[in-house]
């Protein structure tokens, strides 16, 4: 009977150690999944607007939607100033840039639209916002540590690429640290 009561014990103390294990790792794994959720959906977004932009930014510039033919001045009469979704600066979530493979600065833009897609926001605390949101999913530097220095125009595609460090629950030196990589890519309208 003695023999027992010691077995029924040390069965327990394995069962809650696995048990404990396994709590730990869900711990761990689900911030880093809500992570690569949040940067995957902001990216996916970001290339979408931008290669939309891309439209917009065109037949602006040739002078079709708002050209100098008067058509503006009319729509404005009739539905106010609706028509003016072209921002004469780039702004969060809209820029008034046609993009090419010789276009330099895809990185900055789409790292600008990405905060305004994450955070919800293109007003000035959105750096703030994002940077304080990715250090709460563990993003390895928050904002700073994001980087999308290789994205690109290629023909007539949109590449972002998202490159970043996230930290696991409990750090043991480097094997706490994944790294992630995450690619879109959108056909530019045209």
């Amino acid at each position: 009977m003695k023999t027992e009561k010691g077995m029924v014990t040390l069965e327990a103390c394995v069962a809650l150690l696995l048990f404990m294990i396994i709590m730990l790792l869900m711990y761990g794994l689900f911030p880093m999944y809500m992570a690569q959720s949040a940067t995957a959906h902001a990216l996916l977004q970001t290339s979408q607007s931008l290669a939309l932009d891309n439209y917009a930014a065109k037949q602006v510039g040739e002078g079709k939607i708002l050209g100098e033919d008067g058509v503006k001045d009319v729509m404005v009469l009739l539905v106010g100033d609706f028509l003016n979704i072209i921002p004469e600066s780039d702004s969060g979530f809209a820029t008034n840039k046609e993009f090419t493979e010789k276009t330099d600065n895809v990185p900055e833009i789409a790292k600008k639209r990405f905060v305004s897609y994450l955070v919800g926001d293109d007003s000035s605390e959105a750096e703030t916002k994002a940077d304080e949101m990715l250090k709460l999913l563990r993003v390895e530097g928050g904002l700073s540590g994001l980087d999308f220095s290789d994205s690109k125009v290629e023909g007539e595609d949109l590449k972002i690429i998202l490159k970043y460090k996230l930290n696991y629950a409990f750090e043991l030196d480097e094997l706490g640290k994944a790294d992630v990589y995450q690619e879109t890519s959108s056909k530019l309208w045209s």
